[in-house]
């Protein structure tokens, strides 16, 4: 099979079938054949996602959430796909359309934090301490100017 390309075959599962497939969704009726499609790809080191069993499997598919670098999964196992999508419509509308933008700033102040402070835990502990006042929250859900001053501050950056 080429790279890139999708085969159905409208017919029973045969051994062998999954010779040559680099990920294998398994997701029939019929338990049974799902697991013995997964056995297959599992026996020759393969990836295969099992639909109404997950854990029969070696990967799982989920529903996401993404802007830009940050992206929020979710999964339930197999036990509701439509709570999963319910879920990633509740999660989108929560991320802030500027996240990509205010996760830049983010990773420009600990770029900064990291030149000023040698120390790995001082810096863990200055992220936390403003994680905690809410410091982050603020600056990625709307008070960016003033939420960035106090960040700086926060963490020592402020001179």
């Amino acid at each position: 099979m080429r790279s890139g390309v999708v085969q159905h075959s409208a017919r029973e599962f045969r051994p062998g079938d999954t010779a040559g497939a680099f990920l294998t969704i398994a997701a029939t009726n019929d338990p049974l054949v799902n697991r013995r499609v997964a056995d297959e790809v599992l026996a020759r080191g393969g990836l295969v996602a099992v639909a109404h069993s997950p854990s029969l499997g070696n990967c799982a598919f989920m529903a996401t959430a993404s802007r830009g670098q940050v992206t929020v999964a979710i999964q339930t196992g197999g036990a509701s796909p439509l709570v999963s999508a319910a879920l990633r419509s509740r999660v989108e509308s929560v991320l802030p359309e500027s996240l990509e933008t205010k996760l830049d700033l983010v990773a420009a102040i600990r770029a900064e934090l990291k030149a000023a402070v040698e120390s790995a835990s001082e810096r863990g502990n200055r992220w936390r301490n403003a994680a905690r006042r809410g410091l982050l929250d603020r600056l990625l859900f709307g008070e960016d100017d003033e939420a960035v001053r106090d960040l700086r501050r926060e963490l020592g950056l402020d001179g």
